[in-house]
């Protein structure tokens, strides 16, 4: 079988061949299939990720495991974002829908909102459609009908 943790050092140095402001952002890594992975398997991964300082979590998208866990880590990452002065069009306000699938963005100097669904099969995020243009959003409000 194939090594994560080769995959993990090979996918991190494409990255930063590619660029090297991406691979130094934070990173959360999911490990997917633990359905069908051992223990040991785990737990060393676990170890070899965490020593470099990076959250860890054990996922199976067959079973939706650890994927609400995943899911509100990337919450509280995007929400550190959105509090750091930077410039240009960047997220106001950030919601997921009640499923947990898909997420909202109101961006700040565009007044756009742009819709994402997250592809747990994948480990994606995609964007769904054009930017919306709206005439000066604050905020978002997401309801469970």
């Amino acid at each position: 079988g194939r090594d994560p943790k080769d995959d993990f050092e090979k996918i991190n140095l494409e990255l930063a061949n590619f660029s090297s402001e991406l691979s130094e952002r934070p990173q959360i890594v999911a490990a997917n299939k633990s359905d069908i992975a051992t223990e040991e398997q785990i737990e060393d991964l676990r170890s070899f990720i965490e020593e470099k300082g990076l959250s860890f979590f054990v996922i199976s998208a067959a079973s939706a495991q650890g994927t609400k866990e995943l899911v509100s880590a990337i919450a509280g990452e995007l929400e550190k974002l959105l509090h750091l002065p930077i410039s240009g069009d960047y997220p106001k306000d950030v919601a997921f829908f009640p499923d947990s699938r898909h997420i909202v963005s109101l961006n700040h100097e565009s007044n756009t909102m742009s819709f994402f669904s997250l592809d747990l099969k994948k480990n994606i995020i995609v964007l769904n459609g054009p930017f919306i243009k709206v005439p000066s959003g604050n905020c978002i409000i997401i309801k469970k009908l």
